[in-house]
């Protein structure tokens, strides 16, 4: 979940609570990947210690009530799981579902192949 939209390059560069080696590629692409203990997590992002966190998945991060400070979630496909989409919009109004913009996903696509 993110505290700001991300639509380019130009504007995901924030501190992230992401880690191992999704952090690695998240870095790639100019992140700064950072990892935060579960308990901080809410409050490193009410805070602005972070602008964005991964978290377990879309199901876990609105229960432990991120979507209260952090509005913009972004996934590979919103069209995985039409049904569990289409009742996180429902469910939680204020969320913005995306999908990550083609040139951010193309950047990690390459910086995962790169540091496999």
């Amino acid at each position: 979940m993110y505290r700001v939209s991300v639509e380019t390059m130009s504007n995901r560069r924030s501190k992230m609570r992401i880690p191992g080696f999704a952090g690695e590629v998240f870095a790639e692409v100019g992140v700064n990947p950072t990892n935060i203990a579960p308990g901080e997590l809410y409050t490193a992002l009410e805070r602005n210690t972070i602008e964005a966190v991964e978290w377990v998945g879309p199901a876990l991060d609105l229960r432990v009530a991120m979507r209260t400070i952090s509005y913009n979630m972004l996934a590979l496909s919103q069209y995985e799981n039409a049904k569990a989409w289409a009742s996180i919009k429902k469910d939680f109004p204020n969320v913005q579902l995306k999908q990550f913009p083609h040139d951010i996903f193309q950047a990690k696509y390459n910086a995962n192949k790169k540091l496999l």
